[in-house]
């Protein structure tokens, strides 16, 4: 008897459409750690990013696994795939979703680890799994079933937010040394799920001992965040731990900056201020200094003099020099040092702004005295000040 020819089974294969969204049908079970997905990074530039802020809204994720009726169970990778930024949303039938790596251990560039995570509105979810190292943000939002969320190995997650999760009756969040509490939930579910008692716990083992080590809680240096405004790839934060590098670009004859991604850890930030300070200070009997004779100097110095003690200088800026708008920003950041602007400038001026110093009339009058030059020198003089406290406050807590 001749046997009935076998239905030929497509196996399914990642493919991406111009929004970056997994073309479906997908599968009942779907594992994209078995799969090589060519994911485009997105590096949006500067004014890309400040247009979307003002419009509010994110600008593109790379990876969307959206608008499908099949999924049941996702297992998403951590890393190895080229998203750092993935948005998870509207399926309805979805009951699993576990995020982690793969079994090696292994991290990869930061380009290719998952750090910005956004689940919504999955109205058959019951379970939440997140095992990412590099994770900086997560929200679950609008996930009516839900009832465990587990979020563990995550030492750089910090932002956190769950909102329109009525059933949660658990929330594990071990390990998330940068952690100060779940946003979008109130005071009693915290106590209720003992979210504040997990928090306590991670951070009465701070160290506190003014040295730079691993996974330092964000109580070993909450005076780092925020520091200034730097690109997050796209999901609305706003501040990260390390500070931009400014610089201007003489051929366009506008300024630019070298940017953040906002994943950096305040221990980077820190080593960051301390590399800064080494190119400066002079400490007797140490032509190099390293980190610890650094950072034993700034704390003397703290014992020394007061961190609040700033002697009163003037600031005196050119009319072309500032805009209204300008000036209104920087007499906010210099005020903590005791800096104030003048309407007039004189011999006892500590500090002129100038427009340019290019003619010869102009350039006498700048001899022998402290001169900025435009907005990019006093946006450097300020940015050295606010760096050197912070690491004088540290090294003098």
């Amino acid at each position: 008897m001749q046997s009935k020819p076998r239905k030929k089974t497509t196996k399914w294969k990642p493919k991406l459409d111009r929004q970056q969204c997994l073309i479906g049908p997908l599968p009942a079970v779907l594992d994209l750690r078995t799969h090589s997905l060519a994911t485009k990074i997105f590096i949006h530039d500067w004014e890309t990013h400040t247009k979307a802020e003002a419009e509010g809204r994110p600008v593109q994720p790379n990876l969307f696994v959206a608008d499908d009726e099949n999924l049941e169970t996702l297992y998403f990778p951590a890393d190895d795939i080229g998203v750092d930024y993935a948005v998870i949303e509207n399926l309805p039938n979805l009951k699993e979703l576990y995020v982690c790596g793969k079994e090696e251990d292994h991290v990869w560039h930061r380009s290719h680890v998952l750090q910005w995570l956004i689940c919504r509105n999955l109205p058959n979810l019951r379970r939440v799994t997140v095992q990412c190292e590099i994770l900086v943000w997560l929200d679950l939002l609008d996930l009516d079933s839900v009832e465990t969320v587990v979020v563990t190995k995550s030492p750089m997650l910090d932002h956190f937010r769950i909102e329109g999760v009525p059933k949660l009756k658990s929330v594990q969040v071990g390990g998330c040394v940068k952690l100060r509490e779940i946003k979008g939930m109130s005071a009693a579910d915290h106590d209720r799920l003992q979210i504040t008692r997990q928090i306590q716990r991670m951070q009465a083992k701070s160290r506190r001992n003014r040295k730079i080590y691993s996974n330092m809680t964000y109580t070993d240096v909450d005076l780092m965040r925020p520091l200034e405004w730097v690109y997050t790839g796209g999901t609305g934060e706003t501040y990260a731990y390390d500070a931009q590098n400014w610089r201007y670009d003489w051929k366009d004859g506008k300024p630019w900056c070298v940017l953040s991604m906002g994943c950096s850890s305040q221990e980077s930030c820190l080593e960051q201020l301390i590399d800064f300070g080494g190119n400066f200070l002079r400490i007797p009997t140490c032509t190099d200094p390293g980190r610890e004779q650094i950072l034993k100097f700034f704390a003397k110095s703290a014992d020394t003099v007061p961190l609040d003690f700033w002697r009163t200088r003037t600031v005196y800026a050119d009319a072309k020099a500032l805009s209204a708008k300008e000036r209104v920003e920087y007499e906010k950041r210099l005020k903590p040092f005791n800096y104030s602007f003048v309407a007039k400038r004189t011999a006892e001026v500590d500090l002129w702004v100038v427009y340019d110093i290019d003619d010869e009339r102009r350039h006498r009058a700048c001899r022998g005295r402290n001169v900025l030059v435009n907005d990019l020198d006093l946006r450097n003089f300020v940015d050295d000040l606010e760096q050197m406290n912070l690491l004088k406050t540290f090294a003098g807590r």
